[in-house]
């Protein structure tokens, strides 16, 4: 078919004739890469987006949210999140993924997805990985990579400045879904997200992978970091749009308090960024500006891009 594709494209010579669509990235990025190499746009559909959501006319709360993800059959085909998530994972994660990449210990594999599913929002500690699911760093390396081909996970690498002082360089983890991520953490409804112990990392999960969409969605490409030094200073997120830096930090609580803002009042005075480009995001739903600080709730986050 590809070949077929490109004497066709190459005949032609217009834009917009075809659309290949499908959910195996490997396959498709072979055989465009071999046949179709300089006549494709290719475009990055991630789950749904706030602002694609907003389409079924539905205010949703964040730990709803979290619960049912945001892959598309789950709304407009109205399927039980348990349901969509109990297929995606037995075809797609135990079966279509390591068939085409080779792995032939899919109870492993699969093993090792969950245990990066209890690692949401944390650094990545290949040592401690390799030491729980019984495989060598190499393999920890390989598996990683292929679940970020496969759009299930990404990195968030931090950023370099140390500010005289000793900075982490581990990436933290983090999915793309997190209804994927409650099913794989045995989550069954949505009453137990407020409980679970992970509820601040799902949450901080929803928020950063929002605005990676918005990111894609935009056609920004902006860089995506967080900061963390040697003692506990954090902010989960630094959008780096070139001369502009973005400080974001994330917190799950309802209820607005001072303390939230402290991380971002300390990394102005290191970083010298401008106030109008620090943000706190929180699970409540007013806005507002609070010692300098631009406050939004949660299901405001698209308009920071």
């Amino acid at each position: 078919m590809f070949s077929y594709l490109q004497t066709l494209a190459d005949e032609k010579k217009a834009t917009g004739n075809f659309i290949i669509t499908g959910s195996q990235n490997y396959l498709l990025n072979e055989k465009i890469s071999q046949s179709l190499s300089g006549r494709v746009g290719i475009a990055t559909l991630l789950p749904f987006s706030l602002n694609e959501l907003s389409q079924y006319k539905k205010q949703y709360n964040s730990n709803e949210l979290m619960f049912t993800g945001q892959y598309p059959p789950i709304f407009d085909r109205e399927i039980r999140p348990v349901s969509f998530y109990a297929t995606y994972v037995n075809t797609y994660l135990e079966r279509d993924i390591p068939s085409i990449s080779q792995i032939t210990d899919f109870s492993r594999f699969t093993r090792f997805v969950q245990l990066l599913a209890g690692r949401t929002g944390q650094l990545l500690n290949k040592n401690a990985l390799a030491i729980e699911a019984g495989i060598s760093h190499t393999t920890i390396e390989k598996w990683i990579s292929v679940l970020e081909t496969a759009y299930i996970i990404y990195r968030l690498e931090p950023w370099f400045e140390s500010f005289n002082k000793r900075i982490v360089k581990q990436p933290k983890l983090y999915f793309y879904d997190t209804g994927l991520v409650c099913y794989l953490l045995g989550i069954r409804n949505q009453a137990e997200v407020p409980l679970h112990y992970l509820r601040g990392n799902l949450f901080e999960n929803l928020i950063i992978s929002e605005l990676i969409k918005m990111n894609i969605n935009r056609g920004h490409h902006y860089k995506f970091l967080f900061w963390r030094d040697n003692h506990q200073n954090e902010i989960d997120l630094i959008i780096n749009k070139g001369i502009d830096k973005l400080a974001i930090e994330i917190k799950s609580g309802e209820t607005f308090r001072n303390d939230f803002i402290k991380a971002l009042k300390n990394w102005s005075s290191l970083s010298g960024t401008k106030s109008e480009n620090l943000y706190l995001v929180y699970g409540g739903k007013k806005n507002m500006v609070y010692n300098e600080i631009n406050v939004l709730g949660w299901n405001e986050t698209p308009n920071i891009l």
